[in-house]
């Protein structure tokens, strides 16, 4: 996983990425909301911390992190379900659909 992340991260970089994001589509058949069928996409930044540094403030580089390129958390809060719920209890998981091609829109992988 780490190699195809480093990977990514330097063509992403090529073509001015600065940000990646999990495009996600709810399995249930749409979002809630009216209108029927609803993507939504979590977004991240394109930095992280070094965790291997000995200070305790650590300092930031930058990469894709390998651990969130195949599988991240949304914030399902956000979802519109007409009410309001706690995020922890609302999270879902992604995955990438190896299938799809990665691309980048608007500096975001």
């Amino acid at each position: 996983q780490k190699v195809i992340a480093d990977a990514m991260f330097t063509w992403a970089r090529e073509f001015g990425a600065i940000d990646f994001a999990h495009w996600f589509f709810p399995l249930r058949g749409g979002g809630g909301a009216v209108g029927g069928m609803l993507g939504a996409f979590k977004r991240d930044t394109l930095i992280d911390l070094e965790f291997s540094s000995k200070y305790t403030t650590k300092p930031m580089k930058a990469c894709l992190p390998h651990e969130r390129l195949f599988q991240g958390e949304t914030d399902g809060s956000s979802f519109p379900n007409g009410g309001l719920r706690v995020t922890h209890s609302a999270a879902a998981f992604t995955t990438w659909d190896r299938a799809s091609p990665p691309f980048v829109m608007d500096k975001c992988l």
